[in-house]
Formats: C-alpha cells, sequence, structure tokens
C-alpha cells in the first residue's frame, strides 16, 4: 500500500475523479454542455428549496417585480429578496430599477437566460409544467446525485451551509480571513463586508472565484450595513479593534457598531446571527475594550435575542498579535518584564478553533440564544508565555518582575505611537487576566477539541518557523 505523501496524492486522485464523474453525469443530465461549468452545488441548493425552483421557473418566462413574486408566492417580500440574490449571484438573473420605488426582475441576456429555461424546463415543482415540459421531481434528482443529497464521501455537513449566503463583517481581519476559508470549504458563499476590501483580496484566489464577495462597509454607515445584510441567510459580526486610532475608537466600533449591524439584522430576513465578542467583556472592567464589547454583547441581545454570542479568549495563529508581538518584543529588549510578578492568566486559543466553532455554531439551530466562551485546552501564567516564546525562538533573556504601575509609566509612552505594543487599556485588561469561565458552554459543546499552542506556534515563531500555507494553517 502506498505510504505517506503517496497515499495523500492518491486520496485526492480519487476524490477529484470522483467528483469529476458525477459532475458529467449531471452535466449529461441536463443535456447542457455549459452546465458541465456550474457548480453542482447551485442545483442541490435550488432542489431543497421549493420556492426556489418555482422562481426559476416563473423568472424564466416572464420579468417580475418581487412584489409581484411575493403576492405569486404567497411569501413576505424579504424571503423572496433573498433568493432573487441567490439567482443574481448565480449570474442567472439582474435587477433592473425602473425607479425609486419599482424594481424588475429579469433573466440576464444570453447563457443566463437560456440556463433559466433549461433549468426550468426540468425542475419545476414537483409535477408542474415549464415550457411544456414534464418537471423532475426533488426525490427522482437525489436517486441519481447523492451528491444534492449531501452523502458524498459520507458527509452530511456539507449540505448544512452549502448554497447560503453568509454576510461576514470584519472578514478582513484576523479571525476574518480563517472564518471565510472554512465556510467556503463548508459550501458557503460568503460576503466579505470591510473597510478596506483591498485587504481581502487574496481571499478570492484561495477560495475560488464565485464564493467570495468582497463589499467596502463601514459598520458606523447604516445604509451601507443594510445593503450588506441584504439578501444574506446568516450574519457573523467581527467587527472590533484591539487599539483606538483617529476615528476609529472603542465605542463607535464595538458599542455603536455593535447595534447599528444588530438592528439591520433584525429588520431583515436573517436566520442566523454570530456576534463575536470577547472572554473579557465586563460591563465592571476598569478597561474600555472590555466595557464597549460587553455593550455590544447587550446591543446584539436587544435587538436580535436568537443571536449567538461568542466570546474567545486571547487568539493566537500565523499573524497573530500575541505571540507574535512578543517574538518582535523579545528581538530588541535585553530583558523579560513579568508585570504583576509574571503570574498574569492566559488561555490562549487557535485561531482555526475558533473558526470551526462559529461554523458549527451556523450549522446548528439549536445554538440560537446562547453563549459560548472559547479557550484553548491550557491556562498559562505570563512568565509561562514568555518561557514558550523564547524556547522556541532560541533566546535567552533574564526575566525581571516589575509592578503594574511601570507597565503603566511604559504604555503611556508606547501608546503615542503608531499600532502600538502595549497601551495603558492593555495594562487594564491585562491586570484581569485572559481565562474562559469554565461553567460556560465551550468547545466541548460543540464537539471540537481545542488545538494545543505547542502544536501551531512552531509552525509560524522564531527558528522553528517554517512556510505556512494559509489554508492548512487551521
Amino acid at each position: 500500500m502506498p505510504k505517506g505523501s503517496n497515499m495523500k496524492h492518491l486520496a485526492t486522485a480519487i476524490t477529484v475523479l470522483f467528483f469529476a464523474m458525477i459532475a458529467r453525469g449531471s452535466a449529461e443530465d441536463l443535456e447542457c454542455p455549459h452546465c458541465a461549468a456550474m457548480e453542482l452545488g447551485q442545483l442541490a441548493t435550488m432542489l431543497a428549496d421549493d420556492v426556489l425552483r418555482d422562481m426559476v421557473c416563473r423568472v424564466s418566462s416572464e420579468h417580475f417585480s418581487p412584489a409581484r413574486l411575493s403576492s405569486a408566492l404567497n411569501l413576505p417580500e424579504g424571503q423572496v429578496m433573498r433568493r432573487i440574490n441567490t439567482l443574481r449571484g448565480w449570474g442567472l438573473i439582474r435587477s433592473v430599477r425602473r425607479d425609486s420605488a419599482y424594481v424588475i426582475v429579469e433573466p440576464i441576456p444570453g447563457e443566463g437566460a437560456r440556463t433559466l429555461r433549461r433549468w426550468a424546463a426540468k425542475y419545476c415543482a414537483v409535477g408542474g409544467t415549464c415550457g411544456g415540459t414534464q418537471a423532475v421531481s426533488k426525490d427522482q434528482f437525489e436517486e441519481k446525485n447523492t451528491y444534492a443529497s449531501g452523502q458524498v464521501m459520507g458527509s452530511s455537513r456539507i449540505t448544512e451551509l452549502r448554497g447560503k449566503l453568509i454576510t461576514v463583517f470584519g472578514g478582513s481581519g484576523f479571525i476574518g480571513r480563517h472564518l471565510v476559508q472554512q465556510l467556503v470549504k463548508a459550501g458557503a458563499r460568503v460576503r466579505v463586508a470591510s473597510r478596506n476590501p483591498d485587504a481581502s483580496n487574496s481571499l478570492k484566489p484561495s477560495t475560488g472565484h464565485g464564493y467570495v464577495e468582497l463589499m467596502a462597509v463601514n459598520v458606523h454607515d447604516d445604509a451601507l450595513v443594510r445593503d450588506a445584510v441584504s439578501g444574506a441567510d446568516m450574519v457573523v459580526n467581527l467587527s472590533g479593534i484591539l487599539n483606538e486610532s483617529g476615528l476609529q475608537r472603542f465605542y463607535q466600533v464595538h458599542a455603536e457598531g455593535g447595534h447599528i449591524v444588530a438592528d439591520a439584522v433584525n429588520r431583515a430576513d436573517i436566520s442566523r446571527f454570530v456576534h463575536v465578542s470577547a472572554a473579557s467583556a465586563d460591563m465592571d472592567s476598569p478597561s474600555l475594550y472590555a466595557r464597549t464589547k460587553a455593550t455590544g454583547e447587550q446591543y446584539a441581545r436587544v435587538n436580535f435575542p436568537q443571536v449567538t454570542i461568542v466570546r474567545p479568549t486571547v487568539v493566537f495563529g500565523p499573524g497573530d498579535q500575541f505571540f507574535s508581538h512578543i517574538d518582535s518584543f523579545s528581538q530588541y529588549s535585553p530583558i523579560m518584564p513579568l508585570f504583576g510578578g509574571g503570574k498574569v492568566r492566559f488561555q490562549p486559543v487557535y485561531v482555526g478553533d475558533v473558526s470551526a466553532a462559529i461554523v458549527r455554531i451556523l450549522e446548528d439551530p439549536s445554538t440560537s440564544g446562547r453563549t459560548y466562551e472559547l479557550g484553548g485546552p491550557r491556562i498559562m501564567t505570563s512568565r509561562e508565555v514568555f518561557s514558550l516564546v523564547l524556547r522556541h525562538t532560541g533566546r535567552h533573556r533574564p526575566f525581571v518582575s516589575l509592578p503594574f504601575w511601570v507597565a503603566h509609566a511604559n504604555a503611556e509612552i508606547l501608546q503615542r505611537f503608531p499600532n502600538p505594543l502595549l497601551t495603558r487599556d492593555h495594562v487594564k485588561l491585562m491586570q484581569g487576566g485572559d481565562v474562559a469561565d469554565p461553567e460556560a458552554l465551550g468547545f466541548a459543546d460543540l464537539g471540537i477539541t481545542p488545538t494545543p499552542v505547542e502544536e501551531v506556534l512552531p509552525k509560524y515563531l522564531g527558528r522553528d518557523r517554517r512556510d505556512v500555507d494559509f489554508e492548512a494553517a487551521y
């Protein structure tokens, strides 16, 4: 039997051949060479949604307004718009605004219209007809195509998010980049809403064209936030900052921004909403960061009671601002300062595990209305954290125990520089530690085993570092 990398290559080849055979069978069934290039997941989504199939039938033969479709299908207009955006995302229809209040939905001329007519002719509502052709039922299709029913390679999870449009606010950030990758692997279409969409361009080549949509959105702008939420099935709010600078203030981003996003979600037809906060969130904390995070949670719950709150501890991984910052500091500092005697407690959690938890939450409706605190498998003191970094980088620095007032004095100076290593608010936050509540719901309740720091740190830190494949980083 092949071993090691040969076995991996063999498994990959078999998987590719399997999917190629499925795609070929589907293309032949549609009698349409163009359909071989279409994502088979689109057909699976359509077949799993009677209303969407009915819309395909109707829109393929006439121009409709969302209001007329809503009346014809006896559904709220918001649900109709969600499906309109699904078809629009597939490049099959377009919305033509006639005036400020009236929108026409029509097929995109050319291949989009022809594909719509072919789909309508064969996959309309069960037992119905369209264009004079008898429709094929969902069950009949699934008998011939196990991919549509989520039985590929023994996986049932593939259909949970497949075809869903998920808006991720802050999707270009540290956690967001990893989350977008995992959502795409789960079959979702992702709309990345970010202040700086250029920072998200790297996501598109690594996730596949057509899966990721980039939008320039500032969470302070109600109209832009509503546009980002429009047509989405689910929303994740990852918006947050670690340092204040310019117009980016803790209260404006965490509290007011959280309120605007939650309000937009409440007004839209959204099935799931996940608000990512922090384990340190506390209305009574001396840290403004922690207080505004707690305020953001309150706004999310008031506007959308079914919201799921995710509260990770300090998050680590390639590109983090925890171990990587300590690594940078140790390169230039002759000592390692242990503020508070090196007894401050941390529970670092791997970014890939946090992303996997959010995906699991979106897949499981029973998580609605709950709060999950996500911490790594090990609680470490600041002395242990520094020792770990020094060990992996091969550096030797003496530890010097210092009182917290020295940290505040240093922070007063450092916080005046761009992207500061330490601020006074950081020190206030540090004094309280960063550990998950052992009584709260966590990874175990989601069926996830958190990754130890020691398994990940060598991949990106110091002398043991090696090139990290972003997609394989979790």
